[in-house]
C-alpha cells in the first residue's frame, strides 16, 4: 500500500509528522502518477501531492526533462514568489517510491475547460491573460545559473 511508503518517507523530512491519510491517485499519464494525501501532524494536517514515476518507470529519453528537473524548476519559481507549490522533498531510492517529488498541495481548478466555460470562473477570465503574462515573465526571469540542465 502506498501509504506505508509515504509514511516512511514523510517521517524522514517532516519533523513531528504522525502519519499520512487520505492517499488517492489522481489522473495521470502512462508512466507517471500523481497522488494527493495529507501529512498528519499535531499542529494540523498538511496537504501534499506526490508526483512520481513508479519503480521501473521513467520519462522516455528526449521526451521530457524529468521529475528532478521539474522539482527544481518548481522550487525556483516558488522561491521567486511565483504561484508554484513548495517542493517538500525530492525522492531518494531509500524512500521506495520511485523517482519524483512531494510538494505542498495547492487547492484550485486545473481543468482548462472548466476555467474557460463555467460561470463560477467568469470574473476570473478577464484577468487571466495578464496574470499568466506576469507568471511567464517571472519564469523567464529565473536565474539561469540555477536552472537544471536539460538535454535537447
Amino acid at each position: 500500500m502506498i501509504e506505508t511508503e509515504l509514511r516512511r518517507c514523510v517521517a524522514a523530512f517532516h519533523p513531528g509528522a504522525t502519519g499520512v491519510t487520505g492517499a488517492a491517485k489522481l489522473s495521470g499519464g502512462a508512466s507517471q502518477e500523481t497522488w494527493t494525501f495529507d501529512i498528519m501532524h499535531p499542529d494540523g494536517n498538511v496537504g501534499a501531492i506526490l508526483r512520481r514515476a513508479p519503480p521501473g518507470y521513467g520519462a522516455a529519453p528526449g521526451r521530457a526533462a524529468g521529475l528532478d528537473a521539474e522539482a527544481t524548476l518548481m522550487q525556483l519559481a516558488h522561491d521567486a514568489g511565483l504561484p508554484s507549490p513548495k517542493v517538500m522533498r525530492v525522492l531518494v531510492p531509500e524512500d521506495g517510491l520511485g523517482r519524483g517529488f512531494i510538494m505542498a498541495r495547492v487547492e484550485g481548478e486545473t481543468i482548462a475547460r472548466k476555467i474557460l466555460r463555467d460561470e463560477e470562473y467568469a470574473t476570473a477570465r478577464p484577468m487571466l491573460a495578464r496574470q499568466l503574462g506576469r507568471v511567464i515573465a517571472g519564469i523567464h526571469g529565473l536565474p539561469q545559473a540555477k536552472l537544471p540542465s536539460c538535454a535537447a
